[in-house]
């Protein structure tokens, strides 16, 4: 059996929620673990991310971005509790909750939830390295209802005797 790495552990990784029509909030949570032998001082805050290319990287968003990304769920984090004490070698468990999920657009959207470690044991030698140790839950929102769900699609009458075929064809969506 290994030991695990001295540090800070997030728990999960990512999660996943479908919102219903009327559903105006959601309330999640993260365990963080600290397995160093002194307490750990944590703020949390939220970030938008979108892909970044095909082998499933994310590309976390500047604040001015987040504010241009329809997708993100930054705007809609809420921390009960924004700044956390992780005692030494035990987990704590972080409330989030995701505001205002009326407000939404319908479909996917990404956000992270930003665990920074403040202060530590290591944070208070005098050392010429410094770390900027962060943990990123990543979460996925699916919203539905209404909107593109009922989705239909509808076509120009192309008469019943055709001797030519049409070079384009007009079509309507309609909802």
């Amino acid at each position: 059996t290994s030991n695990p790495t001295p540090g800070i552990s997030l728990s999960p990784a990512t999660q996943s929620f479908q919102l219903s029509q009327s559903q105006t909030t959601l309330n999640f949570t993260y365990t963080l673990t600290d397995m160093t032998s002194s307490s750990v001082d944590v703020s949390v805050s939220g970030v938008d991310f979108t892909s970044y290319g095909t082998g499933g990287s994310v590309n976390f968003l500047s604040t001015s971005q987040d504010r241009t990304n329809r997708y993100g769920l930054a705007s809609n984090f809420s921390f009960p509790t924004p700044q956390i004490v992780i005692p030494a070698k035990q987990s704590v468990i972080v409330p989030v909750q995701i505001i205002n999920a009326t407000g939404l657009t319908q479909g996917g959207h990404y956000g992270g939830v930003v665990f920074k470690v403040t202060t530590s044991a290591n944070s208070n030698n005098n050392t010429n390295i410094s770390l900027n140790e962060e943990l990123t839950g990543l979460v996925f929102v699916s919203t539905y209802g209404g909107g593109s769900q009922n989705l239909s699609l509808s076509y120009s009458s192309l008469g019943s005797i055709l001797t030519n075929l049409p070079s384009s064809l007009q079509i309507i969506l309609s909802n």
